[in-house]
């Protein structure tokens, strides 16, 4: 049986890292179901729902369903 556990962001950057992932994450989850372009548009709008300069997302690429996955 799995445990929770419990995670600890101590500093600046790990919060930063950590909403980061879960940004792309969430946008990795919509892009079965919208497209890349409605996934990204999503990225931004929870990006600017954060303070400035909280999460800064420079570059979001999706890969074709076409394309074999390892």
């Amino acid at each position: 049986m799995l445990r929770p556990t419990k995670c600890k962001v101590t500093k600046y950057l790990q919060l930063q890292v950590v909403l980061s992932a879960m940004i792309l994450s969430e946008c990795v989850y919509k892009l079965v179901d919208v497209g890349p372009a409605d996934s990204a548009k999503a990225a931004s709008t929870f990006v600017s729902q954060l303070p400035p300069g909280l999460v800064s997302l420079q570059h979001m690429q999706s890969v074709a369903a076409t394309v074999p996955h390892r």
